[in-house]
């Protein structure tokens, strides 16, 4: 977007006395921008220019993810001041979109495109991204408020895959979608208490498992002697993500007892004995001082299911150690965080791998 606009040809000469700062802004260097502008700002006499820069450093606090209020207040204020100014308005708009305020950005960028309909593409762009996703939350909402609570959370989670930049969105949909399950599990728990039907019970906690709320799920499930091969290949996949490896083995088997043609029971049996096999080998191979295998197994336990957070969780706390023995600390370090990200996500506190 253009800081130039709006200007007359006298205040864009003026404006080449700040064009250091308009190249930083236009190199995303907004820390940098920032800072520039408070060494030019008290410098510029033309109020057109000051203006400008002024939207500027709003527009460099929100893309920075700083000071939203008071970018908020200063660029409502340039507005009132300067209402032909689609700068302003684009900045207003960018603001509030990248706060989550999809529906309140609308009007600022189709005032900004109204005024400036050559130069504000990006405004365009935005304001269609704000509607499709309002739609989105719309829907999801609508869904679950009809009952069709597994359709709500699918249509839920496009809405980040709208704009992948916009990390408000995630936050928004990590929200909804914590509130959706919420009111699900409290229903679901009564549910089970108030039914004896085994299959629809399962049913039930076959969801949780795929909202992976397991503990719940694992309160859930009925007794041992009960149970049937789903009913072992279900319990054997909420201790298996709940990190409990070895003990979701013993289920897996059952299931597989029970029903030779469980594939699914199979194919867990296997990714825990690989998994069993290179966490407990690398341990061996650390407490003897190789650990550049060690770490090799390690990153092969890393492959194995991705999508259980903690065994990854596990394995990068377990190859941090190895790292650190191996003097890459740098390495150590980032798988370090990595694990303490995922700590945050599981809430799973360790001092090692534990089965």
């Amino acid at each position: 977007m253009d800081p130039t606009l709006h200007l007359r040809p006298s205040e864009q000469v003026v404006l080449t006395l700040a064009q250091h700062v308009i190249n930083l802004f236009l190199e995303k260097k907004y820390e940098e921008c920032l800072s520039a502008i408070d060494k030019k700002l008290a410098s510029v006499d033309s109020e057109a220019v000051q203006v400008q820069i002024k939207i500027l450093q709003a527009v460099c606090w929100t893309n920075l993810g700083i000071k939203h209020e008071e970018s908020e207040k200063l660029l409502n204020e340039l507005i009132r001041g300067n209402p032909d100014n689609s700068f302003a308005y684009y900045g207003l708009g960018l603001n509030l979109y990248s706060r989550g305020e999809f529906d309140k950005c609308l009007e600022p960028f189709a005032t900004a495109v109204s005024l400036n309909p050559l130069n504000m593409q990006r405004a365009v762009d935005y304001k269609e991204s704000a509607m499709k996703i309002s739609k989105v939350l719309q829907d999801a909402i609508s869904l679950y408020s009809s009952g069709n609570f597994c359709k709500a959370l699918e249509i839920l989670s496009l809405a980040p895959l709208i704009d992948p930049e916009n990390k408000s969105i995630t936050a928004i949909v990590q929200n909804i979608s914590d509130n959706f399950l919420q009111c699900l599990v409290s229903r679901l728990e009564k549910d089970v208490l108030a039914d004896n039907d085994y299959n629809s019970i399962l049913n039930r906690v076959e969801f949780l498992i795929n909202a992976e709320k397991f503990e719940i799920a694992d309160k859930l499930i009925p007794v041992e002697e009960l149970l049937d091969s789903r009913g072992f290949l279900l319990q054997g996949i909420i201790k298996y993500m709940l990190g409990s490896i070895k003990l979701s083995k013993k289920y897996f088997q059952k299931a597989l007892e029970l029903d030779e043609n469980n594939k699914k029971a199979e194919n867990y049996i296997k990714n825990v004995e690989m998994f069993v096999k290179l966490v407990e080998g690398s341990q061996e191979l650390i407490k003897t001082n190789k650990t550049i295998e060690a770490t090799n197994m390690l990153d092969e336990a890393l492959k194995i299911d991705p999508e259980n957070k903690r065994l990854v969780q596990a394995i990068y706390f377990q190859r941090s150690f190895a790292k650190f023995k191996l003097g890459n600390h740098r390495e150590a370090f980032e798988d370090y965080l990595n694990f303490e990200t995922l700590q945050n996500v599981t809430g799973m506190i360790m001092n090692g791998i534990k089965f």
